[in-house]
């Protein structure tokens, strides 16, 4: 395939990136990484665009539009890698990026450096294998990076870039090419190309498969997620409980329920409004959620009333912490502090249990001996 050929593929591609994520941040404004990666796409236009009038003499070349050329296709490259940065929740390096653009753009009418073609492919080169090292090792290194996710094709999209613009600048700063054309000889230009047009299009891929992605562990979450608290909802409960029971039942490991709920929590209600009832919800969460530990799981079942799946440990003493936790911290409004307490009732797996519903029931039952036997207690169905 000709150059030329490739340079023409290069815009449409990029364009078309440009556009398509272009349209999606209209449409999903909280994603900022599709602005930066329509930012990229319309960057790599602008190159392509250039570079192909050129290469096709629609117009003379001038030291402006070699810039321009250049300048797009760095920070086509820093857009991509800020795209995914935005991505995952990192600082954004916009304000760099528009530094990065500047100096690079700049350096072209400055005599003796990016003027001489000999020095400007060689720079332009090293900057772009900088670029695309530093994203290769981001992605890779990202908190949550499987091989097998959208993130690795961009990860192999950037490393394929990357060995691209190495191997060309390694030949160009050892003698073995002569860039002496303005657009460089045909190993330059196809190394070039290939380079831009191997994060264009599988880059454009891997960044829609990641926003699909995230978007679909949203709208799990929000399925599966209490709103308020944080907390599992009911609809979570029987597929979580049904495969920790199964669990606790092959391996002999432990299987321990604690429900409890706020005592008098419809007295917060009448009495603060329910306004503050959220904020007591949400307070007592928060409180019982510093005493447990990372595998402890929880549920919201609905109103004020909770669940907490432990895997193991000893259920007494961690029930009694929880509940002298909330004992021992008010709620503190602008009006005054509220006093807030909590009914505990814990139960164990049996060895003639046959299912998960078989514990809830009788720590439900131990929750209703708690709280009819004088509340701010903890009550156990079988010794724990």
């Amino acid at each position: 395939m000709q150059t030329q050929t490739l340079l023409v593929v290069i815009c449409v591609c990029s364009a078309w990136m440009a556009a398509t994520f272009g349209l999606l941040y209209l449409v999903s404004r909280q994603e900022r990484s599709l602005l930066d990666w329509a930012a990229a796409g319309f960057f790599f236009f602008c190159n392509g665009v250039v570079t192909a009038g050129a290469a096709f003499k629609f117009f003379p070349v001038m030291q402006l539009l070699i810039g321009i050329a250049n300048a797009g296709a760095v920070l086509g490259h820093f857009s991509l890698l800020q795209g995914y940065r935005e991505h995952i929740g990192q600082t954004s390096l916009r304000r760099s990026g528009i530094w990065l653009w500047l100096l690079v753009f700049g350096a072209h009418f400055v005599p003796n450096l990016l003027t001489d073609v000999a020095v400007r492919w060689p720079v332009i080169a090293g900057i772009l294998t900088a670029v695309d090292l530093a994203a290769a090792v981001l992605i890779a290194r990202s908190p949550g990076f499987m091989w097998r996710s959208p993130a690795a094709l961009l990860q192999l999209t950037f490393t394929t870039s990357f060995v691209l613009y190495a191997f060309l600048l390694v030949r160009l700063t050892t003698g073995h090419e002569t860039p002496l054309q303005v657009l460089g000889n045909d190993l330059v230009q196809l190394a070039g190309r290939l380079g831009l047009l191997t994060l264009v299009l599988p880059g454009t891929t891997a960044c829609a498969l990641m926003v699909m992605g995230k978007k679909e562990a949203e709208l799990r979450k929000s399925a599966e997620v209490d709103p308020m608290t944080g907390w599992f909802n009911r609809r979570s409960l029987a597929p979580v409980l049904l495969r920790e029971f199964a669990r606790a039942k092959r391996t002999g490991s432990g299987f321990h329920l604690i429900t409890f709920d706020i005592d008098k929590f419809k007295s917060i209600n009448d009495t603060y409004g329910h306004a503050t009832g959220d904020q007591a919800l949400i307070h007592v969460t928060r409180v019982v959620a510093d005493e447990l530990r990372g595998y402890d799981i929880r549920f919201r079942l609905g109103g004020e009333e909770f669940l907490i799946l432990v895997p193991s440990g000893h259920i007494g003493m961690l029930a009694e912490r929880l509940r002298h936790a909330v004992e021992a911290s008010p709620l503190n409004l602008d009006s005054g502090a509220i006093r807030i307490t909590i009914s505990v009732g814990c139960a164990g797996i049996l060895p003639e249990d046959t299912d998960w519903s078989a514990v809830l029931k009788r720590a439900d039952l131990a929750l209703y001996e708690a709280k009819t036997t004088g509340r701010n207690r903890v009550a156990f169905a079988v010794p724990a």
